[in-house]
């Protein structure tokens, strides 16, 4: 029976195992990483969520207001329409070809809209903010880059059917996925 020397094979594996480390170690390091991709310096999406007044929880109701009246009605719809710019250039009021609109279904009645918040950019002003029968028109507003503003919509029977707007230098914002 032979027996061989057991610290040469122990060393020979460490010193294998140290190299594999090792060079696993600098293949993550050159790797980009996803989250540290350059942002472009445009990008403008949108993104919309509706709740029933009957059914919206008290956080919901709770960035509304003047909905103590509407209680009673049915039908009534919640929305939250955010826009974002994810870019890392600012989008100014000039840069704007058209407004976003915000179009409903045919049934839909339209009670007010508002802006709701502003998060890394300035507030909107709500005379910015126009509703013409089924259409809620947001004309040009500054958002900085990285910035987000929020709009309340309270409709009767109906949600967004589509949203548009158009951007020079980016074309028509996206929704967010």
């Amino acid at each position: 029976m032979q027996f061989k020397n057991f610290g040469l094979d122990f060393a020979t594996f460490a010193v294998l195992l140290a190299l594999i480390c090792g060079f696993s170690i600098m293949l993550r390091r050159r790797r980009k990483r996803p989250d540290l991709l350059e942002r472009p310096q445009r990008d403008v999406a949108y993104e919309w969520l509706a709740e029933p007044l009957k059914k919206a929880s008290a956080d919901l109701r709770g960035k509304f207001s003047d909905l103590d009246e509407l209680s009673s009605i049915d039908g009534i719809q919640l929305i939250r329409l955010g826009i974002f710019n994810l870019g890392t250039t600012a989008v100014e009021s000039a840069d704007f070809k058209s407004p976003i609109t915000v179009e409903f279904e045919n049934q839909a009645e339209l009670l007010f809209a508002t802006t709701s918040e502003a998060h890394r950019t300035a507030m909107v002003n709500q005379d910015s903010i126009t509703i013409d029968k089924k259409i809620v028109r947001i004309f040009p507003l500054d958002i900085a880059g990285g910035g987000t503003v929020i709009f309340n919509i309270v409709a009767r029977n109906g949600i967004p059917r589509q949203i548009s707007g158009t951007i020079a230098g980016f074309g028509s914002i996206r929704r967010f996925h």
